[in-house]
């Protein structure tokens, strides 16, 4: 993974590689000179126009507009990890998380339950705000706060909020998955997601957040506690964690 500064006064972003020059239904905006991003030299697309780098996000940078500034750690993969952490081999159903939970409903009011946390979690989507508290479903609410309290114990605080591992996300949302016609796990507030930004749906170990070494405690603290990653799992949407199918 690079790090990558933006040298010219303005550059359009895309979401595509032109073929050719200009493309305007390929531009998704504008970034300024000094802008710095996450990515990679695109190297399966061949272009008359020269280099391309993608950042994090899937958006498309004409090399000539932009400088290599660093190297970021390679990204690791389950098999290289540090701390063992066993996968589980397979993802709760909604047939068993009915048969455990029940039904869920749109306000959750007969089987959630507030939890306090051991360490303050700033609002992914407002990181200026904070909770102390979240709300999830009551048989996962031990389990919850044992991972919360590992993750505390191993990091500290400081170092924490160093690696945004108190970005919160989210755990109950009464929807469907995306692109797809079956609940999501968070209907039950049996799933968080954290620092969904950097770690994104589509998004696998080549630029994930959490995919990198030092996050393999916080994973772990989750998988102690019968819970599981769907980044580990499945190697993508690595912000996810879920309840573990038994």
């Amino acid at each position: 993974m690079l790090q990558i500064r933006v040298t010219a006064n303005t550059l359009n972003k895309r979401n595509k590689i032109p073929t050719q020059l200009p493309d305007p239904g390929s531009i998704s905006g504008t970034v300024t000179k000094g802008f710095t991003f996450e990515g990679i030299e695109v190297t399966d697309v061949r272009s008359d126009l020269g280099k391309w780098y993608r950042d994090r996000d899937g958006q498309y940078y004409w090399g000539g507009g932009v400088e290599v500034i660093g190297v970021l750690p390679d990204p690791v993969t389950p098999s290289s990890n540090d701390v063992t952490i066993q996968k589980a081999g397979r993802m709760i159903t909604t047939p068993e998380l009915v048969q455990r939970f029940g039904k869920p409903d749109e306000d959750g009011s007969d089987y959630l339950v507030k939890i306090e946390l051991p360490y303050p979690m700033r609002l992914a989507w407002d990181t200026k705000s904070s909770v102390k508290s979240i709300t999830c479903h009551k048989l996962v609410a031990e389990d919850l706060k044992k991972v919360f309290a590992d993750i505390l114990k191993d990091y500290g605080l400081p170092k924490i909020q160093e690696l945004g591992i108190d970005l919160y996300g989210g755990c109950f949302n009464f929807r469907k998955m995306r692109g797809g016609d079956d609940y999501s796990r968070h209907s039950w507030g049996a799933a968080i997601d954290l620092d969904p930004e950097r770690n994104q749906l589509k998004e696998t170990s080549a630029t994930a957040r959490f995919a990198r070494p030092e996050y393999r405690k916080m994973i772990a603290a989750f998988y102690r506690h019968n819970f599981v990653s769907l980044g580990w799992e499945k190697n993508y949407d690595w912000m996810h964690f879920e309840v573990r199918a038994k």
